[in-house]
């Protein structure tokens, strides 16, 4: 028997082929890889494994003890309609009123797809929810932050535009739309990584809710729960609530869900219909902030059309971030 021992939750590569859970050679270190990421395989195997708590159970530096996962701000969490996620933090150290609002908000209930834009910090390589995430934990100078890239395609020729076009959210429908000339049309949103961050974002599986790591609340079995947080071998299942990752089979198991109907890859769709669409326009927007746009200490807006504070230790009073111990 194959047993990976760790002092919190031992747990044989045998388990799950007998679980039918396995997803060989993508679940462990059996064999070389040419590149170690997550978008290829459902673990790693390398030096770095511990920093995230992605080892695969057989990983040479797979650690001992209480996992990182159990108490991790840093989360694979979605990026906004992909099919990758990315780690990183989706709330605030300190609950602080409306820069934490903007934080945990959707995008779509407000109208504003900042709010689902991810923003990396230069400072610390961590990679936050958006932009108001990245202000409510770090206190760094704007130019130090990179917020990723919008991609906007329709019909519409509205989009064709060096001007950020204004979009709104039809929640019937469950799409973007933009006005064009007295007409609405559908966009298509996609989120795009800034190429010179590529290096060090890290790239998971999340699903529309992201990672799933821990087990429900009902469950009862300690030496499952203890499984689900010893190592990653991710694993999908698709329902009728769309898809869903798990860190590894045992969590998706304490979780009440049927393993043998995990998948090991989630299928790419054939997107390749959009071709045949005439007038078919594509814009990707590189948001940088203006500098003429607001005043110190903010950040301009560029989809709620309005100036915003910049810092977690600021407040907007009459037009001007003010430091709230003022």
């Amino acid at each position: 028997m194959e047993t990976f021992a760790n002092n919190y939750g031992d747990i044989s590569y045998s388990e799950l082929k007998d679980m039918g859970a396995d997803c060989h050679p993508l679940d462990n270190c059996k064999k070389s890889r040419n590149r170690d990421e997550l978008g290829s395989y459902n673990c790693n195997c390398g030096s770095t494994c511990p920093e995230f708590d992605t080892c695969c159970l057989d990983s040479e530096y797979r650690v001992t003890g209480i996992p990182r996962a159990l108490n991790s701000d840093i989360k694979c969490l979605p990026v906004y309609r992909s099919i990758i996620g990315v780690f990183m933090i989706g709330k605030c150290q300190n609950g602080d009123s409306e820069i934490e609002s903007l934080c945990e908000s959707n995008g779509e209930e407000t109208d504003d797809p900042l709010l689902m834009i991810p923003a990396t910090s230069l400072a610390t390589k961590i990679t936050y929810k958006n932009y108001f995430c990245l202000v409510c934990n770090e206190d760094i100078d704007k130019d130090q932050v990179v917020l990723w890239n919008l991609q906007l395609q329709s019909t519409s020729k509205a989009v064709d535009s060096s001007t950020m076009p204004q979009l709104r959210f039809d929640n019937f429908t469950r799409s973007w739309m933009v006005d064009d000339n007295g007409t609405s049309a559908a966009v298509t949103v996609t989120i795009e990584i800034e190429e010179s961050i590529t290096s060090f974002v890290k790239i998971c599986k999340a699903g529309e809710k992201g990672l799933i790591s821990n087990c429900s609340k009902e469950w009862t079995d300690d030496s499952i729960v203890q499984k689900c947080a010893a190592y990653m071998a991710t694993v999908g299942l698709f329902g009728d609530d769309g898809w869903k990752w798990y860190r590894n089979p045992h969590c998706a198991l304490c979780n009440y869900e049927d393993v043998k109907r995990r998948f090991c890859k989630q299928p790419i769709l054939d997107t390749r219909h959009w071709s045949y669409l005439d007038n078919f326009f594509v814009r990707l927007f590189v948001l940088k902030d203006e500098e003429t746009s607001c005043g110190r200490k903010m950040i301009f807006d560029k989809f709620a059309k309005k100036c915003r504070c910049n810092s977690r230790d600021s407040v907007m009073q009459d037009g001007k971030c003010l430091s709230r111990t003022t």
